[in-house]
């Protein structure tokens, strides 16, 4: 430990570090087994000791290659902290959280600008809001592609800082309130557009890569509108076309029963809150 230079780490490094570590100590809290908290503690050191040695090995050679890979390094952290947020949600029998987050969706959906999320739609219309859910999954490591096709990927630490905190804020809350998505709960797959073929791809994708279980505040809304927002700060026009996309993502996740509409509506009050907190530094 002593030979790594810890003032050579940028702050999405460290903010990295700290949103694991949480992560992590909470496995302590929660009844895991012990097989899995050690998992758990054997991934997030190995993760940690990675970042910590990126730097050093930066400064003693291959400068830009490394440069380059810690900016695209904070996917890892993102994918760990999302599985191990999810070892420790253990939905309810009584399923407590998901007649809560129903009785938010009646509150939310039927105020004026959301009752069609409800409502039957064109199939052009559900077949396009499943497919903006569907840009949850690649948006987060594009916006770090636009920086680099446009010449600005020295700011890639500012974004992944608006970014990781949004996203790690959504993992450490998730074990707190366990539930269900909306999709799993009796009579909500009938409302649902299921013959279409994007949306029968996006539930393979979850039942290959998800935790099964709900994120609060929604991880993806959150991720695709910090996002937004960092890209906003050194790209406008980009980043307004990326807040659009975080607009369908969120819509598309309500209207496909994917996550309920306070995971969405929490979901951007986080990712404000880490942008906000960013720029205030």
């Amino acid at each position: 430990m002593a030979r790594w230079h810890l003032e050579l780490l940028r702050r999405s490094e460290w903010i990295s570090v700290v949103g694991l570590l949480l992560i992590t100590a909470l496995g302590f809290h929660f009844p895991l087994s012990g097989r899995r908290r050690r998992q758990m503690t054997l991934l997030t050191a190995a993760l940690i000791a990675l970042i910590l040695f990126l730097p050093e090995a930066q400064r003693l050679g291959f400068p830009r290659a490394l440069s380059a890979l810690r900016d695209w390094l904070p996917v890892l952290p993102i994918i760990l902290g999302y599985h191990e947020s999810g070892w420790m949600t253990f939905p309810r029998a009584d399923r407590r959280w998901e007649r809560v987050f129903l009785a938010w969706d009646d509150a939310i959906i039927r105020k004026a600008p959301f009752r069609f999320l409800r409502r039957p739609l064109p199939t052009w219309l559900d077949a396009a809001l499943e497919i903006s859910y569907l840009q949850c999954y690649p948006i987060v490591l594009s916006g770090v592609l636009a920086l680099y096709l446009a010449r600005q990927g020295q700011w890639a630490d500012q974004y992944w800082s608006v970014v990781l905190p949004a996203i790690f804020a959504c993992y450490v809350l998730t074990p707190f309130f366990p539930a269900q998505p909306p999709r799993k709960m009796l009579g909500r797959r009938d409302e649902l557009r299921e013959s279409l073929s994007v949306r029968r791809l996006n539930l393979r994708v979850l039942d290959w890569g998800s935790i099964q279980v709900n994120t609060f505040p929604s991880a993806h809304v959150a991720g695709a509108m910090a996002m937004s927002f960092a890209m906003m700060a050194h790209l406008p026009a980009v980043g307004i076309f990326y807040l659009a996309v975080a607009v369908g993502i969120a819509l598309g996740a309500v209207r496909g029963g994917y996550h309920y509409a306070g995971d969405a509506a929490f979901g951007v009050i986080v990712a404000a809150l880490a942008f906000v907190a960013a720029v205030a530094r």
